[in-house]
Parts: C-alpha cells; structure tokens; sequence
C-alpha cells in the first residue's frame, strides 16, 4: 500500500497519520507465522506490536478510536494475568 492510499506520507499529519502506515507496515513484515488449519498459515503480530500500534492510533484521533482503549485495557489485563 503506498502513501498516498494511507493519507498522506509519513510524518504528514495534515492528511492522516502516516507513522500509523509505517508501524502496520512494520508489524505485519515483523510478524510471525501460525499454522491455523493444515490449510492455513496466518501472519500474526505480538500483543507488544499490537499495543503500540493502538497507541499510535488512538494518540492520532482520541475521538474516534475510543475502543482502543477498552483493547489496550484488555492486552495491559493479559499481560499482568500471564505474569
């Protein structure tokens, strides 16, 4: 996906955040893959990667992703459960 189909280039925060671009980007190239199914082989990222990148979506626009709080909230509960 370019830039430009994301909004704008990276650290162009007149037309969309493309640091959001840069760090998706990042995550699924950094990601590893699961076998699901004897069929399927999924590329995933870690709960780590995920929390950032909710972060830096929720800091872009706070008004409109108000849910990635409720899903940093349920990762920060995972991590203090799996500890």
């Amino acid at each position: 996906m370019a830039p430009a189909e994301c909004g704008g280039f990276p650290g162009d925060r007149s037309s969309g955040s493309g640091r959001a671009v840069l760090n998706y980007v990042s995550s699924i190239s950094n990601g590893h893959a699961i076998e699901f199914a004897p069929d399927l082989l999924l590329k995933v990222i870690s709960p780590t990667a995920l929390m950032l990148l909710k972060i830096d979506a929720f800091v872009d626009d706070p008004q409109r992703r108000v849910k990635d709080l409720d899903d940093i909230r349920g990762l920060l509960t995972q991590y203090e459960a799996d500890s």
